[in-house]
């Protein structure tokens, strides 16, 4: 694993006629940037690219072991990371029972700084933010209904 910028290391690797094939989970422009950079050398390329990765829940599911992993799967590093899930599909026979667990799960999750109390970290940016905070606008005049959460935390660690 190479870690760095775009800048730094992604532009010297994609271009690399040592490079056997690249994988890149991503938005469309970054996919669309990496195989324009790696079409020289006519690299093997997956892409996922702007996806919105389902999670899907069936009746014969082992309920609690869903309900626990769609919570890692959704939350995990603030629920900033590129394969997590978007979509949560529940079969209607199970919906009650795994929305309930899920919620308990959930509910386990506490904001904070992750590096002294294990808790789920901030959002990256203002912009983001607000743009999360208009999805939870937007969802609830179409219906939606907040059962946790949907609104910015409080208290002076959260300021700024």
């Amino acid at each position: 694993m190479v870690t760095g910028t775009g800048v730094d290391v992604g532009v010297p690797l994609v271009e690399s006629p040592v490079v056997r094939m690249i994988t890149l989970t991503g938005s469309i422009r970054a996919g669309q940037m990496v195989a324009e950079a790696s079409a020289k050398n006519i690299t093997a390329l997956s892409l996922e690219l702007g996806g919105s990765a389902p999670f899907i829940v069936l009746k014969d599911a082992d309920i609690d072991a869903a309900a626990e992993a769609c919570a890692i799967a959704r939350f995990a590093n603030a629920g900033q990371v590129c394969i997590c899930s978007e979509t949560v599909l529940v079969e209607d026979s199970v919906a009650d029972e795994f929305t309930e667990k899920l919620l308990k799960h959930v509910a386990k999750i506490v904001p904070g700084d992750p590096m002294t109390n294990g808790g789920m970290g901030p959002i990256t940016t203002p912009g983001a933010l607000e743009r999360i905070e208009q999805i939870v606008a937007d969802s609830v005049a179409s219906g939606a209904k907040i059962a946790a959460g949907g609104k910015r935390t409080e208290g002076e660690a959260f300021q700024g």
